[in-house]
């Protein structure tokens, strides 16, 4: 959640520590994964209100088509974004 955390403050994310120079005491050390972008897939799915503008005929054939705009453009943003 910290890595989170800097990614949106613009924060630089420190390096990670050689796994050599940590002292190990009667227990053990183990590298961690950390996926910023699944932790925000699962985890960060506020909705956030958007205003946008599309053609009159096309808000007509949207509407007569029974689509969600909301998850039309989601879709849509994701495949894009992917």
């Amino acid at each position: 959640m910290m890595m989170v955390y800097y990614e949106d403050n613009n924060n630089k994310i420190p390096l990670s520590s050689d796994i050599n120079d940590i002292e190990k005491s009667k227990g053990m050390l183990s590298y961690v994964l950390a996926d910023t972008n699944q932790r925000r897939k699962t985890f960060d799915n506020k909705a956030v209100k958007k205003t946008l503008s599309i053609p009159s005929w096309l808000n007509t054939k949207a509407l007569k088509a029974g689509l969600n705009f909301s998850q039309v453009l989601q879709e849509a943003l994701i495949e894009r974004l992917s």
